[in-house]
């Protein structure tokens, strides 16, 4: 396995982890409103659904945009494990899954980046 091939199964696991999370978090919510609620949370979730894609196919441009979104979703989540006790649980996790995809993400396009570039 390439060395920058670690990084983007760790980023992989992350981002499908930050999504596990997030739905859990936010789903029995968005449920109890009804499609404005379901329709709200998969515009929540689209992006991390699209970056999951780019990474599966190795591209280089979503993880740049990754590192730049990810660290919103960060936010959230820590907003969210600040201020609902309830959910707690869910959002600890989920910021910890989008640490690791956020420091993965940037590991492997700066080592991509380096492969890339000639010297």
């Amino acid at each position: 396995m390439k060395p920058t091939g670690t990084a983007r199964l760790a980023a992989l696991a992350g981002l499908a982890g930050t999504m596990l999370a997030g739905a859990a978090w936010l789903g029995p919510g968005a449920l109890r409103h009804g499609w404005p609620g379901v329709t709200a949370l998969a515009l929540v979730m689209a992006p991390l659904a699209l970056g999951l894609g780019g990474l599966l196919r190795e591209r280089l441009r979503t993880g740049r945009w990754l590192s730049l979104l990810l660290p919103f979703y960060a936010a959230g989540f820590l907003v969210g494990a600040a201020g609902d006790a309830a959910a707690r649980t869910w959002t600890t996790i989920g910021a910890f899954c989008v640490a690791l995809a956020f420091a993965a993400t940037l590991s492997w396009v700066r080592r991509s980046a380096q492969a890339a570039s000639p010297r």
